[in-house]
């Protein structure tokens, strides 16, 4: 029987949920991790965090339900939009990652909007004002 792994890569946790291929729940796992706050504005995570709770989710889930990995055929990924992770040509991380959260770019946020419209903004991104969590 084949089957098909989701994967919500939240905020403070990655939820996995593995399916067989009627859509029927087999296992699920939530690897939790805990936000680092270095200053009052910034948020940031090591960016291992993020491949070492999805490992240990896979794990669980397989182990809970005794599925074996040959019989995964299909991953559904969804993710926090706009945490930065900034890699070297290396595909190695430089630095832990800016969690969409993080406002430290609150003052640049605001100088660009004195320079631009809404409706430039909105044209040009689809969102109506430029906001500090933008990396």
């Amino acid at each position: 029987m084949d089957h098909i792994i989701s994967v919500d890569l939240g905020t403070t946790a990655i939820k996995l949920a593995l399916f067989d291929e009627a859509g029927k729940l087999i296992a699920k796992s939530n690897q939790e991790y805990a936000l680092l706050t270095p200053t009052t504005l910034a948020v940031e995570l090591p960016v291992e965090t993020y491949w070492n709770s999805f490992k240990l989710g896979i794990k669980e889930a397989l182990e809970k339900s005794g599925v074996s990995p040959a019989s995964i055929k299909a991953f559904g990924i969804s993710a926090q939009g706009e945490t930065l992770i900034v890699t070297g040509r290396d595909g190695k991380p430089l630095r832990n990652a800016i969690v969409w959260l993080d406002n430290r770019a609150q003052k640049e946020a605001e100088i660009l909007n004195s320079h631009f419209t809404e409706e430039t903004t909105y044209k040009i991104t689809g969102q109506v004002s430029i906001v500090p969590t933008w990396p």
